[in-house]
C-alpha cells in the first residue's frame, strides 16, 4: 500500500517503543495502511465515502442548516468525493492489482502468515490481550476480520515484490554478521546463533531485495491493463507509469509494507537500516492467537 504515517490513538508510544525492544524484528505496519486496504480507503472520510453514491441519489435533501444557509446531501456527497475520492479510487485500484497479481502468480496468504502479520502489528501498537485489541479496533473503527483481510493483501503485496528474489548464503551471512545486536535477548550477552534465526534473517534480506512498491504496481497495471475512465482522476495515470525496472535496494524502513525500498543499491543487506526491516514476528499474542483463522 502506498506509504503513509499513522499514529494510534491511544498515545501508547512508550508501549510501541517497549514491543519494539521486546520484537526487534516485528515488521512496522501503520494502521491507516492495513485499515485502507480492508474497507477501500473509507477511513480517510470518516467511513463515509461508500455512502456518496446514496446521498448524490437524494440530490437536494436538506441535511443541515446554518442561518439562512443549508447544506444539502448533493452538497456533501460532492464535498466527501473531493475530499477523499482521487485516494479511495487509488486504493481500490491497488487492491485489486495485488489480488489480480496474486492469482496470475499462483501466490496465497496462509492462515499462519496472516496471523504471523497480525502478531506483529499487535506487538508493534503494544497489544498483548484480547481486550486491549478489542478496544484498539474500537478506537480506530474497525472490524478484527477487516484487519485480518488487510494483513492478508499485505502479505500477498510482499509475495509478489518478493517472487522473483534469490538471496545468497554470502548475504544471509552478512546481514547476521552485521546485526547480531537484533538477535540477541534481554539479560544474553551472545547473540541466538545464525541456524535459530535464519528465517528471519532471509526474510529480511529478502526484504531487501524486493521490488520498490512504486514499480510493483506500476508493473501490475501494466499487466492486468489498468485504464482511468473519468476524467476526475486521469491524474492517477502518472501512479502506475513508472519504470519496470527491478530494484534490488537496501534494507530501508518497512513503512507500510517491506517492497517500499529504495530502487537503488547493489542488492546486499545494509546494517544501517536494519532494525526496521525485520521480519514479522514470529510469535503470536495470546489475544489472537486464533482470530486470523
Amino acid at each position: 500500500m502506498k506509504s503513509r504515517q499513522d499514529k494510534t490513538t491511544d498515545g501508547s508510544e512508550a508501549k510501541q517503543s517497549r514491543a519494539a525492544e521486546k520484537h526487534p524484528l516485528v515488521r512496522q505496519i501503520p494502521l491507516w495502511s492495513a485499515v485502507a486496504a480492508a474497507v477501500g480507503g473509507a477511513v480517510v472520510v470518516g467511513a463515509a465515502w461508500g455512502t456518496t453514491a446514496f446521498l448524490s441519489r437524494t440530490g437536494n435533501h436538506v441535511i443541515a442548516k446554518v442561518g439562512s444557509t443549508t447544506i444539502t446531501q448533493a452538497e456533501l456527497a460532492n464535498k466527501l468525493e473531493s475530499t477523499g475520492g482521487t485516494q479511495t479510487l487509488q486504493q481500490m485500484i491497488d487492491n485489486q492489482l495485488i489480488k489480480d497479481g496474486a492469482k496470475k502468480y499462483h501466490l496465497t496468504a496462509t492462515k499462519a502468515e496472516v496471523q504471523s502479520a497480525l502478531s506483529g502489528m499487535e506487538a508493534q501498537y503494544g497489544i498483548s490481550t484480547t481486550s486491549e485489541l478489542t478496544s484498539f479496533l474500537q478506537q480506530n473503527h474497525i472490524q478484527l476480520n477487516q484487519l485480518t483481510a488487510a494483513l492478508k493483501l499485505q502479505v500477498l503485496e510482499q509475495k509478489l515484490a518478493e517472487r522473483n528474489v534469490k538471496v545468497t548464503n554470502s548475504e544471509i551471512q552478512s546481514y547476521y554478521n552485521a546485526n547480531k545486536s537484533q538477535f540477541t535477548t534481554t539479560g544474553q550477552s551472545k547473540p541466538q546463533p545464525l541456524s535459530k534465526v535464519k528465517s528471519q534473517v532471509v526474510t529480511a534480506v529478502k526484504q531487501s531485495k524486493a521490488i520498490p512498491q512504486s514499480v510493483l504496481f506500476s508493473q501490475l497495471a501494466k499487466s492486468d491493463g489498468l485504464s482511468i475512465l473519468d476524467s476526475k482522476y486521469k491524474s492517477l495515470n502518472s501512479q502506475y507509469s513508472g519504470t519496470s525496472t527491478v530494484g534490488t535496494g537496501n534494507v530501508t524502513g518497512l513503512a507500510p509494507s517491506a517492497n517500499s525500498t529504495n530502487a537503488t543499491g547493489t542488492g546486499s543487506a545494509s546494517a544501517s537500516n536494519s532494525s526496521s526491516a525485520g521480519a514479522s514476528s514470529t510469535s503470536s499474542s495470546n489475544s489472537t492467537k486464533n482470530s486470523a483463522s
